[in-house]
């Protein structure tokens, strides 16, 4: 392996940090002590001090004899070093060198290497790091690719169980995720990796590092990507320190993407060495050889394999992924860090239209939002000799003001900036209209491998900015009571992928994600509101974008009915004394004591919350959109909960488009109030004097009635059964609804109907 001469003037005693060459983990060696670089070479003194200019370190005497550092030059910033050790900090310079100065062949001449080459094997061991795939199908009567999930993100929850202390095993994991995304060659694997092993700070230690994995890098003159897919890594000394909250790090294809998997020789090699374990009967026919080993990887990847039913005959691998991963890393993220490399930084207008085409696609691609992932524009490589300022702000400025022309000159830019102007929306520039999409925009600078001291230093920034912006995103979790515990996260994912392999031009619903990966509690309430949720989202789905009037009435006259006949029967069963519409508001000084716990207070008070919860979750905004001449509008579809966000707040329509900004319209929530509370009162009046016979019978009616008015209604969500609300369900009719033992009866005495509860 290659290394630099003597960039830190250690003189012949210096040691290289190394990395094992035979596998994707980092092995670390010893060093010595910096010596100052301008010390006479026969008493070389120990450098105290590191100048982050001229890239060199000094004694405490030395340092002041240097021009620029007398007249306190800002540009010669200086490190003290007297913290650390001196082993120490020179590890830190030796290992980011390891990292960016790696002699690895190109793709090209990997395929001529034996088996046994360290690159080669690296390709094989990256396969336990593979989270999602596009690959070609053995099915071609179904789907050409397949989209491939293996389960890294719950293998590594588990394992970061084994690795946490034993009073911490108990807490809840709180996971977040960057993903870093961008075109091939600009460097990304290697960010990672130093990112992974905290190669920045001198207290990081071997033991730190052991068996650590890391991405596949590869040359800088090599444009092919060294991985593929998507990759995820968990930042295990981090998770040291922050048990409750492991943070992950996804190393994504997707942007400017060849049209075959790097890593496939990985995959070949790997199914050469199952094919030699095949049974003597299967090697005797090719065919079958082939799909026993197919069989066998998949097994052994545990691959959940979905069809990717949107995929038009024409589109390739290449396409795929550039219309699937995209949506994706936006919609699961919680930050993303675009990279670029400074080489193209003077193409930063095809760059930025890419951004914009993205964003803008990728915000379609959901609707009912909390939270927006954050993000990170990223420049790679940077000269150290042209860039005077690092701060973020100052590179954002810069490149803004370089770049402001694009507002004109651009086609896409343009139309998305007239787009945002016609709704009112941020539009000033560049940073303003991906702010439409993003909690935040930032700009950072790395720089040249080269310049070891200040790329410590940025990474150091780097890390630090992604910490802020990962507890901010925590902390709008909280505040939304949408804190996800890694096994909800899982879900949530869950839903996404199913949801993209479905479809990529309907927008994902995250709200109602949310809620199915966070379920409500089962008690009444609870299952009231998972009545009005499963309504409301068919209701949604039988009809483009519904009035609100249309929502209105479909609730009221399907849901209702359901409420107040479990609401009668429940509290005939209880034998609370009374007419119903006093029982409803607890308005008996009659009613038992012993039941103010069940009920929690009253009847009603249970119908309220579950009502409330609905409004402020689901129920959409009252505001719409009109165009001059009454030719166009636009009805939001968001729910309260995704106009909260600070400067963020947005109006969606059901094809997920942003045609504003404001707080949420709470008009069309006071009508639908008052509408819902006229039905709830005729309703219990109409059951007040009938015995419990005839209110199964109106129970068995509502229920009927609720899959005649919403024909897609899914009640599978509600933990309870569906048709008391109440008991825990043991029993699966044939339509798959679940059903209490004590309703069993009723229903298998009453009802013959065969595809009805």
């Amino acid at each position: 392996m290659w290394v630099p001469d003597d960039p830190l003037g250690v003189g012949p005693e210096r040691t290289a940090w190394a990395t094992d060459s035979s596998s994707s983990h980092l092995r670390l060696e010893p060093l010595c002590d910096p010596l100052c670089k301008d010390c006479p070479p026969s008493s070389r003194q120990p450098a105290t001090s590191s100048c982050l200019q001229c890239d060199e370190m000094y004694c405490d005497a030395c340092w002041a004899d240097r021009g620029p550092h007398k007249r306190g030059d800002p540009g010669h910033t200086r490190v003290p070093i007297n913290g650390s050790r001196m082993e120490d900090l020179t590890s830190v310079f030796c290992r980011l060198e390891q990292v960016f100065y790696k002699d690895i062949p190109t793709s090209v001449q990997e395929n001529e290497h034996d088996q046994k080459d360290p690159q080669h094997q690296q390709h094989h061991n990256i396969l336990e790091t593979l989270w999602l795939a596009v690959v070609e199908s053995d099915d071609t009567l179904d789907s050409r690719l397949l989209f491939n999930e293996r389960p890294r993100f719950k293998d590594l929850m588990v394992q970061h169980q084994s690795y946490r202390r034993p009073h911490d095993r108990n807490t809840t994991q709180y996971p977040l995720l960057i993903s870093f995304v961008g075109s091939a060659g600009a460097g990304k694997s290697s960010l990672i990796e130093v990112l992974l092993g905290h190669l920045w700070e001198a207290k990081t230690t071997d033991g730190d590092l052991r068996d650590i994995p890391v991405p596949v890098t590869g040359d800088n003159s090599d444009s092919l990507p060294t991985s593929s897919d998507i990759h995820l890594y968990q930042d295990l000394i981090a998770a040291k320190e922050n048990p409750e909250r492991p943070l992950l790090f996804a190393d994504c294809e997707g942007f400017g993407t060849a049209n075959h998997s790097a890593a496939a020789n990985s995959r070949a090699e790997s199914m050469k060495s199952i094919e030699a374990n095949a049974p003597d009967q299967v090697r005797q026919d090719a065919r079958e050889l082939s799909k026993w080993t197919k069989k066998a990887f998949d097994t052994t990847m545990r691959f959940i394999k979905r069809t990717l039913r949107w995929l038009d005959p024409n589109i390739d691998r290449s396409g795929a992924i550039q219309e699937l991963f995209p949506k994706l890393v936006y919609n699961i993220s919680d930050v993303v860090v675009y990279v670029i490399a400074e080489t193209n930084i003077k193409d930063m207008g095809i760059v930025f239209e890419k951004l914009v085409k993205w964003s803008q696609k990728a915000e379609m691609s959901s609707i009912n939002r909390r939270y927006l992932p954050s993000l990170i524009i990223l420049i790679n490589q940077c000269d150290s000799a042209r860039t005077k300022d690092w701060s973020s702000d100052k590179t954002a400025d810069i490149i803004l003001e370089r770049n402001a022309k694009l507002m004109e000159s651009n086609d896409t830019i343009k139309a998305r900036k007239e787009e945002l102007a016609r709704f009112d929306l941020p539009h000033k520039n560049i940073k303003d209209i991906l702010n439409n999409s993003f909690t935040t925009v930032n700009f950072f600078r790395l720089p040249i491998a080269k310049d070891t001291s200040r790329l410590m230093s940025q990474f150091q920034e780097l890390y630090a900015m992604i910490n802020s912006l990962t507890e901010a995103t925590q902390e709008k979790r909280k505040e939304s009571n949408m804190l996800l515990s890694a096994e909800q996260l899982e879900r949530l994912y869950q839903l996404a992928f199913n949801h993209f392999s479905e479809s990529t031009t309907n927008p994902f619903d995250f709200m109602d994600a949310l809620f199915s990966a966070n379920p409500a509690p089962t008690e009444l309430s609870g299952n009231f509101f998972e009545l009005l949720q499963a309504t409301f989202a068919a209701t949604r789905r039988g009809n483009h974008g519904p009035t609100h009037q249309h929502i209105a009435d479909t609730l009221v006259a399907a849901v209702v009915p359901i409420i107040c006949s479990t609401v009668a029967i429940h509290s005939r069963m209880s034998h609370f004394p009374g007419l119903l519409p006093n029982i409803f508001p607890g308005n008996t000084s009659k009613l038992p004591s012993r039941n103010l716990d069940v009920l929690d207070g009253s009847y009603e008070k249970v119908v309220n919350d579950a009502f409330q919860r609905f409004a402020d979750s689901t129920l959409p905004c009252g505001y719409t959109f009109s165009d001059s001449d009454n030719k166009e509008t636009r009805i939001c579809v968001n729910g309260r909960g995704a106009h909260t966000q600070q400067s963020q707040v947005c109006h969606q329509d059901a094809d997920g488009v942003r045609f504003g900004s404001g707080p949420f319209d709470d008009s069309f929530e006071i009508r639908f109030s008052g509408q819902w509370a006229h039905a709830l009162a005729s309703h219990l009046d109409s059951l007040a004097t009938k015995n419990l016979d005839e209110l199964w019978d109106v129970h068995r009616s509502a229920i009927r009635r609720l899959h005649d008015v919403v024909p897609k209604v899914d009640l599978g969500r509600l933990h309870n059964c569906v048709w008391c609300m109440r008991n825990l369900p043991t029993e699966r009719l044939s339509c798959g609804h679940r059903i209490c033992p004590s309703c069993m009866v009723i229903v298998s005495d009453c009802d013959q109907h065969p595809n009805r509860v």
